[in-house]
């Protein structure tokens, strides 16, 4: 898909991982579209090497996981309704320009405030190395801009 990055797996070994009513009702492009934004937010959310010619194969299943939550609609929602942590105090996705911005409550030191909305997903990183940013970001915005 243009302007949005290759994802790390297939759409036929992530059909293999992902079982839900939404990801089966999609269409092999719509699915593409998924799993690159799974990747995006992969991206924007984790700090690690990723080899993207070879990437690990928890690399490849948590993409296929954060495919299927967009599928769901839950990759991008705001914090607040996934639980008791209502930290995400403004979300902006743009569409046009593949824009994806959040900003974030404060502590009453000034840190910044974000709860890890997968923490499934970061356990299974964690073993390759890679940890999720949003605890321990000092800036109030994330924002990933992919040129279109």
């Amino acid at each position: 898909m243009a302007g949005l990055p290759t994802a790390y797996i297939t759409v036929a070994d992530a059909d293999a991982i992902n079982t839900s009513a939404e990801w089966t009702a999609l269409i092999e492009a719509e699915k593409e579209t998924a799993l690159s934004w799974g990747r995006v937010y992969l991206d924007a959310n984790y700090s690690c090497a990723i080899d993207s010619s070879d990437p690990s194969d928890n690399v490849q299943y948590a993409n296929a996981l954060f495919g299927n939550y967009y599928a769901q609609g839950v990759l991008y929602e705001s914090q607040g309704s996934r639980g008791d942590e209502k930290t995400t105090t403004m979300e902006k996705v743009k569409a046009g320009s593949v824009e994806v911005q959040e900003q974030f409550a404060t502590g009453t030191n000034g840190d910044t405030v974000k709860g890890d909305p997968f923490q499934d997903v970061s356990n299974l990183l964690m073993i390759d190395g890679c940890s999720y940013v949003g605890g321990s970001s000092a800036s109030g915005t994330i924002q990933t801009v992919r040129a279109r």
